[in-house]
């Protein structure tokens, strides 16, 4: 049986992983453009062709333009270095027993491929690639969370504005999961 969605393989595109409190996160992307961060665990905010994903306690994906990748990146990097000099100074590291380097912004753009899965079937596809409930309210629109796809680890984002969901997993296994998603479609 033959799905109607569409699926994408995205162009590379810049993608930080990023260890800081929520507080943090606000200050450090507001300086680089990126939405305010979530207020929910496990959801996105969008502002312009900027996505901020709340992935995991003290940890965001921010995905964005690669040709914004190169600022972001000196940018961040000037604001973790500034952070965490603060943090040793005051000895609140030290107090905590959580080191010093705790806040940090890493470019893992080239680590993840990232595919389109959009259209009115886009649900029954994901649904053959995880276990997770996708179902609204489980599911709604701008969750974001890492789960099993075809058994290997992904990131899945209900995306707004899509119509469907965004699906980022390791790039060595891109071609895998292209194929996977193109059979559960019925291509």
């Amino acid at each position: 049986m033959a799905y109607d969605v569409t699926i994408t393989r995205a162009p590379l595109a810049a993608v930080f992983d990023i260890r800081a409190t929520r507080t943090v996160m606000a200050s450090a992307g507001s300086s680089v453009g990126a939405p305010r961060p979530p207020d929910t665990p496990n959801t996105a905010t969008c502002r312009d062709d900027v996505t901020l994903m709340w992935v995991a306690e003290r940890r965001f994906l921010l995905h964005a333009p690669l040709e914004r990748e190169a600022e972001m990146a000196r940018i961040f990097a000037e604001k973790a270095v500034a952070l965490n000099a603060a943090r040793r100074d005051s000895g609140r590291a030290r107090e905590r027993g959580d080191g010093i380097n705790v806040t940090s912004a890493v470019v893992v753009s080239d680590a993840w491929t990232r595919f389109d899965v959009a259209g009115p079937d886009a649900s029954e596809i994901i649904a053959q690639a995880t276990p997770l409930d996708i179902r609204v309210p489980e599911f709604p629109e701008g969750a974001a969370t890492f789960t099993d796809v075809f058994s290997l680890t992904g990131l899945l984002y209900n995306a707004s504005g899509l119509d469907g969901f965004a699906l980022w997993v390791d790039r060595s296994y891109g071609d895998y999961v292209e194929a996977w998603l193109n059979t559960a479609a019925g291509n």
